[in-house]
Order: structure tokens, then C-alpha cells, then sequence
């Protein structure tokens, strides 16, 4: 059994965002959403795509109506997808996560950190571009003896928790959810 690692929000992160933040964090909370809609966050998704250069897009989201909670999914290539949930009752993201497949290339590597690093900020939709980065390095990616293939750590940063899970012969999965 893999042991969970969830380290604290830190001050860095949170010194400058947490203020302007903390009404949203506030709300989250009470209705159990991230306070945005599908179409904030993929307009905040896009222009932060923009900012860094890289050309994963969400073009068009398609949400399915389901009977609690509607859903989408939108595949980048073969390898990436990204996927949602929303609440019916005030049409915001409960969560999102992506999952990205291994196939061995750096430019399949490098697209899931990008995708990944864009997700994170784009659930927050006034950080910089840096701040998912800032959370990726939060959840261990880097650290040094870090076992990739086994890596599941979370993370909270003004009220959502990320995550990076292994999937087995898959690959890895980001995500996001409101934390509780």
C-alpha cells in the first residue's frame, strides 16, 4: 500500500494569491465547486496555452447531461485527455482531471507537464501561468528519488487539492477537485 504524501500549502504559493482568493476559496467550500464555469476555464485554459506558446487548445467542449452530475472529455492527442465534472445546480466545475499515457517520447512528456501545469491554473482563474508549475513541484514530480511510477501525492492551495496519481501501464493523472 503506497503511502499518500499531502504537504501543506505553502507560503510562496499562497503570500500573494490567498488574499485575493479567499472570498472564492470561501465559496468553493459552500457549494462544492471550483466557482467557475466549463467555459471560464477553458477561456482561462486558452489564454494561458497562448502566454506559454504551446499548441494544446481546448477547442470545443462538448458536456454530456447526466443524471446527478453533467460531464465532458476532451482528447488533446492519443495519449492526453481531459475531463470534468459539473454541478447542475449553479453550472460550475466540481472537478477536472487529465490523464496523460506514456508512449517513452519527450514530446509526449512535455505535453502532459504543460497540459498539467495548465489545468492547475486555469481552476484558479486569477494566478499566472507559473502557479501550476509551482503546484507540480509542490506534489513531488521532481523531487529527487521521487518513483514516478508509483507516485500519489496531494496537495492543497486556497481550498482546491491536486493531485498526481500513477496509473499503471498508463501513465500519470492530474487532477483537481474542491478540497473538504
Amino acid at each position: 500500500m503506497t503511502k499518500k504524501k499531502e504537504s501543506a500549502p505553502s507560503e510562496e504559493l499562497n503570500l500573494n494569491q490567498s488574499i485575493a482568493l479567499s472570498n472564492e476559496s470561501t465559496q468553493r467550500e459552500t457549494d462544492h465547486s471550483f466557482g467557475i464555469s466549463p467555459e471560464e476555464f477553458v477561456k482561462s485554459f486558452n489564454e494561458k496555452a497562448q502566454l506559454i506558446q504551446t499548441r494544446l487548445r481546448i477547442n470545443n467542449l462538448n458536456t454530456n447531461e447526466g443524471p446527478g452530475k453533467d460531464s465532458f472529455q476532451y482528447q488533446f492527442t492519443e495519449t492526453l485527455i481531459i475531463s470534468g465534472r459539473i454541478d447542475k445546480n449553479n453550472g460550475n466545475l466540481i472537478d477536472v482531471s487529465l490523464i496523460g499515457g506514456n508512449d517513452g517520447t519527450t514530446e509526449t512528456a512535455e505535453d502532459i507537464l504543460t497540459a498539467a501545469s495548465l489545468l492547475i491554473s486555469s481552476t484558479q482563474i486569477n494566478v499566472s501561468t507559473g502557479f501550476g508549475d509551482d503546484v507540480i513541484k509542490k506534489l513531488g514530480l521532481f523531487d529527487k528519488g521521487e518513483d514516478l511510477s508509483k507516485i500519489d501525492n496531494s496537495t492543497v492551495v486556497n481550498g482546491i487539492k491536486y493531485y498526481v496519481l500513477a496509473l499503471p501501464s498508463i501513465g500519470l493523472s492530474f487532477g483537481a477537485s474542491v478540497a473538504k
